[in-house]
């Protein structure tokens, strides 16, 4: 059964994603893959991107409230 919760972690594809990271680079990756794109994203592209978001987001120190 998969994970479904509210927030950007709460789903398989952003777990994985986070779970496959080896460096920062593949965050930029995921962010740059999704510009200028997002009238053709699929579900799993966009719970990428916003899980890579996050986490560029914390990197800079300005993390959602809610980050956990």
């Amino acid at each position: 059964m998969g994970s479904w919760t509210a927030g950007n972690f709460g789903n398989d594809t952003a777990l994985d994603f986070v779970d496959g990271l080896s460096d920062f680079g593949q965050i930029d990756k995921a962010i740059s893959d999704i510009s200028g794109k997002a009238e053709e994203l699929d579900v799993d592209d966009a719970c990428t991107a916003l899980a890579a978001c996050d986490l560029m987001a914390v990197s800079i120190g300005r993390a959602v409230p809610d980050f956990k």
